[in-house]
């Protein structure tokens, strides 16, 4: 597959991800689902946990150039700064990800 990446939350006690191999470029739209999804896998106090770095994830996302990013890119958001362990990482490891619109 051309394009994979992954979206993941965890801390000491959780890994839970939704990931992504395809030939076709991940939209933006399909990458705010991809986190979504995740926040569904994730217990109340979970996402309570990490809303914030869902937050900072999704505008990221959102104000990702047109044509989107080139892998390699790997970034780890958070909820709490002087909390690290806990957070919500960003990986693209091959391809492109989050571009305005699929032009396939």
């Amino acid at each position: 597959m051309n394009n994979r990446g992954r979206i993941q939350a965890q801390d000491d006690n959780l890994e839970e991800s939704e990931s992504w191999a395809t030939n076709d470029e991940i939209t933006k739209q399909e990458g705010l689902n991809k986190s979504n999804d995740l926040k569904e896998k994730l217990s109340n106090q979970e996402l309570a946990e990490r809303i914030n770095a869902f937050n900072k994830l999704e505008r990221v996302i959102q104000q990702a150039p047109s044509q989107g990013y080139y892998a390699q890119l790997i970034k780890s958001f958070h909820h709490n700064p002087q909390n690290r362990r806990i957070r919500v990482d960003l990986e693209i490891r091959a391809g492109i990800a989050f571009i305005d619109q699929n032009t396939n």
